[in-house]
């Protein structure tokens, strides 16, 4: 048996005993996943497991090197008992975060740790089988590169803009014509279990486990980059709507628009609210010399061009500024509407905007004040991201374990 085995394990294809066994270890695995370090005296009350079985699971896991004794921890009344975790580098998810833009991809232990450096790709998302065939090779390299070995990579886990079904295997808005859908095609590529959500959807899984919305029951969580979209947490859970398409933001209609949207329809959100859209706009109002300084600061720096007006604007380019300012207030007008319609206690910016701040959040809030929503507004705090592109994978890490563990969550 590998170490994975305890993990895949199922009635049908063990014994009753074993079974039983590695149904056991998983809850102490996903004990230690979600609440780190444990104890044995602490996992026999928490998971109502005897402490000698606990004793000679936690033994048959270091053994199997997934999990490693820490040393003494705090005491618990007595003796100080020993506290154990899951080994570092014992077993990881490989997320992508696919964009329009580019691909970033990363891989993350079950410790939650994200392990090498985040490699990005910036490369236009096509909806062919070719970019298909690209994303495996890059996958591939990119584990190669890593140096881990394949056998402990538990499974893949992909963030994608659009309409997406997961139970379903669904993508409405890209690889559609692809045979096999997207999720078989990556598994038959790579002998791999695939998951594949919405990318937003994803980011806020990030943030309600890891980041500013941890603990809290109605959270917004708006990703802008190449794309605009958002997903939501609603008494406190991830809410997906009837076919998975709930929380397009990003397609409803923003103020005296009537840009096309490749969605088919005129004047989207995401027309004035996007990376495209600041592109678009920094085009129109800068220097041709100012232009050109960005795109090569960004081309050397492997980014989108319009993380490179943010990054001016954050310096203080009075032009970059104002490109944020509008964009904000474009965003601050939309958000608005969620309030009145959704109320909630916390909306989070995140992708591009994680981490800016007032240079955000002002001029959202501006915009807010500009039409009669103040009363509606109480109580709901807007914060840009913590976690930054940061959210989306380690959404898809979640995505993954909720996944591996479904059976004694």
């Amino acid at each position: 048996m590998t170490m994975f085995d305890f993990i895949s394990d199922t009635p049908s294809n063990s014994t009753a005993v074993r079974h039983k066994r590695n149904h056991l270890k998983k809850k102490i695995v996903h004990r230690m996943n979600s609440s780190g370090p444990q104890t044995i005296p602490l996992l026999s009350r928490e998971l109502k497991i005897s402490m000698p079985s606990v004793d000679r699971l936690i033994k048959e896991l270091i053994a199997d090197a997934f999990v490693e004794d820490m040393g003494e921890g705090p005491s618990e009344g007595g003796r100080k008992p020993h506290q154990y975790k899951i080994k570092s580098r014992a077993c990881y998810s490989l997320c992508l975060d696919i964009s329009i833009s580019d691909v970033r991809m990363a891989l993350i232990d079950f410790n939650n740790e994200i392990h090498h450096p985040i490699k990005t790709h910036i490369k236009k998302l096509e909806d062919n089988q070719a970019y298909a065939e690209w994303l495996v090779s890059i996958i591939e390299l990119f584990i190669l590169e890593s140096a881990v070995p394949f056998s402990k990579i538990s499974g893949i886990s992909v963030a994608l803009p659009g309409l997406i079904d997961p139970d379903k295997k669904i993508s409405r808005s890209y690889f559609t014509e692809l045979e096999p859908n997207l999720w078989d095609f990556l598994h038959n590529k790579l002998n791999k279990d695939v998951l594949i959500d919405n990318d937003a959807r994803l980011m806020t899984r990030g943030e309600h486990v890891f980041g500013l919305a941890a603990g809290k029951n109605d959270v917004l969580c708006i990703n802008v980059g190449a794309g605009l979209g958002m997903g939501m947490i609603l008494n406190g859970q991830l809410y997906r709507g009837n076919t998975g398409s709930a929380a397009e933001f990003g397609h409803t209609k923003g103020t005296n628009s009537l840009i096309p949207c490749y969605c088919g329809q005129e004047g989207c959100l995401e027309t004035i609210v996007s990376g495209p859209a600041m592109e678009k706009s920094a085009m129109e109002i800068l220097s041709t010399e100012d232009v050109s300084v960005i795109q090569k600061t960004t081309a050397a720096g492997n980014k989108n061009f319009y993380e490179g007006i943010l990054e001016f604007a954050q310096q203080g380019h009075a032009s970059c500024k104002k490109i944020i300012q509008d964009t904000g207030h474009e965003l601050g007008l939309g958000i608005s509407t969620l309030i009145i319609l959704l109320n909630p206690e916390m909306i989070i910016i995140g992708g591009c905007f994680a981490g800016t701040g007032d240079l955000i959040i002002n001029p959202i809030k501006q915009a807010m004040h500009s039409i009669p929503v103040q009363k509606f507004a109480e109580g709901t705090e807007i914060v840009t991201s913590q976690l930054g592109h940061q959210a989306v994978l380690l959404g898809a890490h979640v995505s993954l374990i909720q996944h591996l563990f479904k059976d004694v969550m």
